[in-house]
């Protein structure tokens, strides 16, 4: 590289490093994904009461939108990676928000799958394309900006949902949908514009490129750094023992993740609570995951990729359990917060942890697949706690399971090591 291309770098990075507003845009995308992921509480109990669903029925709806969400995952990461995270994400905004505004207009279950499946496939395009994009900019602080980025998902069911809530109370489902999707579609769009595939498409380098030249260290030991010396083939990556560990330990997640996702403010309704308490208290679960993703985020930099997520998995697996117990406001605003904090923390260490072990070359892709393989198992969650309840009026079960499948996560998050490449062929 030449005197002049290292002065550039330095003197973007001094002045207004461009990575910077790509985190930003990433950012919001996971504002986005956020309130689209997780909205379906506030609708549940709406819709209930209008169609006369029973809760499995009600959960399928959801199921549905995970396994699109899923298949999307799959094909999205490759798209990114090879045409950009611009276009791919202008692509989804539409999508999403066309499902979701025309969610508006059900009569029936079978208007709610195939609309709910439209916003799934556009749902997709908001996870691996922006969390890839983000590692390729920044290699110094990468677990901090993912965990700050990540955080977006928590700022968003903390604010937007309630007043998501608030919508329906006053105005009814219809034009809560309706909203959602005109909102969406404006911001995603916004942040297409600014999404930029990687630093080199703008003459520039990495954030912290110059500790690219440092020799990688083990996992678990020191400062973690990408590796960039072995940059896996989706293929190649796809066949380790390492990538099928990070596949099932999502597995884990996700079942527990989509269950609690969906049942949360109707376990806490059916306990008492008021409905915009309920989802207040569901707000709390994201506000406090913010916190959660970003000291996690930092502390996977300094310690062990593994440990930090399987700390947050085994955390998170007690208290679920707990809210078994819980029968008044303030004890199930304690759990929230608890269970927020350790959910919130495993959000950056999943891809951050695929980024490690494989590189960049290929990572939407992974991610995807990753992403993919999780919530489409993981999207059973929802409608297995729909039917349990359904024929012994209790989440006892259900909660139980979602403790152990997060048990099972933390055990592999631990145990999962950096796979051996026998060349580092390009």
């Amino acid at each position: 590289m030449d005197n002049s291309s290292q002065q550039k770098q330095l003197k973007s990075e001094k002045a207004f490093f461009y990575g910077w507003f790509v985190a930003i845009a990433c950012f919001i995308t996971l504002i986005i994904s956020g309130i689209t992921y997780y909205c379906f509480g506030v609708f549940f109990k709406p819709l209930q009461d209008e169609f006369g669903w029973d809760r499995a029925l009600t959960s399928s709806a959801y199921t549905i939108f995970l396994l699109v969400y899923a298949a999307s995952s799959y094909i999205v990461g490759g798209l990114a990676d090879r045409y950009g995270p611009r276009l791919v994400l202008a692509g989804g905004a539409l999508l999403l928000s066309g499902g979701f505004a025309l969610c508006s207009q059900i009569h029936s279950i079978g208007d709610f799958y195939l609309f709910l499946a439209l916003a799934g496939f556009g749902q997709g395009t908001l996870w691996s394309p922006p969390l890839a994009t983000l590692q390729r900019w920044f290699v110094k602080r990468r677990g901090l900006m993912l965990g700050i980025t990540t955080s977006g998902v928590g700022v968003g069911m903390l604010i937007i949902i309630p007043i998501l809530s608030r919508v329906i109370s006053a105005y009814g489902w219809r034009l809560a949908f309706i909203s959602l999707g005109v909102g969406s579609f404006f911001f995603l769009i916004l942040c297409s514009i600014v999404m930029v595939a990687s630093p080199e498409r703008k003459g520039l380098h990495p954030y912290g490129w110059q500790e690219e030249r440092e020799p990688a260290v083990e996992l678990g030991v020191g400062q973690h750094k990408l590796q960039r010396a072995l940059q896996w083939r989706t293929g190649e990556a796809v066949r380790t023992k390492a990538f099928f560990m990070v596949a099932v330990l999502f597995i884990g997640l996700m079942i527990s993740i989509n269950l609690i996702g969906a049942h949360f403010v109707r376990f806490a309704i059916d306990i008492g609570i008021e409905p915009t308490m309920a989802a207040g208290a569901f707000g709390v679960i994201g506000g406090v995951s913010i916190l959660g993703k970003i000291v996690m985020g930092g502390t996977a930099e300094r310690i062990h990729w593994n440990w930090s997520l399987g700390i947050c998995c085994f955390a998170a697996a007690v208290v679920i359990p707990s809210l078994l117990a819980v029968r008044s406001l303030w004890m199930i605003y304690v759990c929230a917060a608890f269970y927020g904090f350790f959910y919130g923390g495993t959000i950056p260490l999943v891809p951050g942890l695929t980024g490690y072990l494989f590189g960049i070359r290929s990572l939407s892709e992974l991610i995807g697949i990753v992403s993919g393989i999780g919530i489409s198992v993981g999207s059973l969650g929802p409608i297995i706690a729909g039917l349990i309840f359904d024929k012994t009026g209790s989440y006892a079960v259900s909660f139980v399971l979602a403790a152990g499948t997060l048990v099972l996560a933390g055990i592999l998050a631990i145990l999962v090591r950096s796979p051996q490449k026998a060349s580092s062929g390009k």
